[in-house]
C-alpha cells in the first residue's frame, strides 16, 4: 500500500489531487515507535531504579524520625511549645494592643507635628530673609566700626604723643624753676 494515492479529477492540477492515506500515517508513526520502545523502556528502567532508590532513603529516614524515642521527643517539645504559648499569650497580646496604641498615638501626634513643623519652616524662611537683608547693613556698619576703631587708635597715639611731649616740656621747666638760683652775695 503507498503512503500516497492519486486520483485524477478533470480541471485540477496533480498535486491538488494528491490525498495522504491515513492507515499509512500510522503505519509509519507505530513503527517509528517501536525502533525506540527498546531504548525507551531501557532509560525507564533505569529512572526507576533511581526512584525506587531514593524512595527506599527517604522512607528510612522517616522510619527514623518517626522512631518512638524520636517521637517521645517530639511531643515533648509540642507539648512544652503549647505550654509557652497558654502562658504567654495574654502577655502577647497586650504586647500587640499596647504596640496598636502606640501606632495610633503616633499617627496621631504626627497629624498635630504637621502644622507646627509648617510654622518652624515659615520661622526658618523669616529667620533667613531678616538676615539676609541684616547682612549688608551689619557688613557696612562693621566697615564703619573699623574705620572709627582705627580713628580711635589714631587718636590715642596722638594724645600719648601730645603728653609724652608735654611731659617733657613740664619737666624741663620744672627743672629750670626749680633749680636753686644762684644769687651773688655781696
Amino acid at each position: 500500500m503507498s503512503l500516497f494515492s492519486v486520483r485524477r479529477s478533470p480541471g485540477l492540477s496533480p498535486v491538488a489531487n494528491l490525498r495522504v492515506d491515513p492507515g499509512a500515517t500510522h503505519q509509519r508513526k507505530l513503527s517509528g515507535i517501536a525502533d525506540n520502545a527498546g531504548e525507551l523502556i531501557a532509560q525507564v528502567r533505569g529512572d526507576l531504579k533511581k526512584i525506587s532508590g531514593r524512595t527506599n532513603v527517604l522512607l528510612a529516614n522517616l522510619n527514623d524520625v518517626t522512631g518512638s524515642s524520636n517521637r517521645q521527643q517530639l511531643a515533648g517539645i509540642l507539648s512544652r511549645t503549647n505550654s509557652l504559648i497558654a502562658a504567654q499569650s495574654p502577655r502577647i497580646d497586650r504586647i500587640i494592643a499596647q504596640i496598636e496604641a502606640l501606632s495610633h498615638d503616633a499617627d496621631d501626634d504626627v497629624k498635630k507635628a504637621g502644622p507646627l513643623l509648617e510654622h518652624a519652616d515659615g520661622t526658618v524662611t523669616n529667620v533667613n530673609a531678616t538676615v539676609d537683608q541684616m547682612r549688608d547693613p551689619l557688613k557696612h556698619g562693621l566697615v564703619a566700626l573699623e574705620s572709627t576703631m582705627d580713628q580711635a587708635k589714631n587718636l590715642m597715639v596722638a594724645c600719648r604723643c601730645l603728653c609724652a611731649a608735654t611731659m617733657t616740656t613740664f619737666e624741663m621747666r620744672w627743672r629750670t624753676l626749680g633749680s636753686p638760683r644762684r644769687t651773688s652775695i655781696s
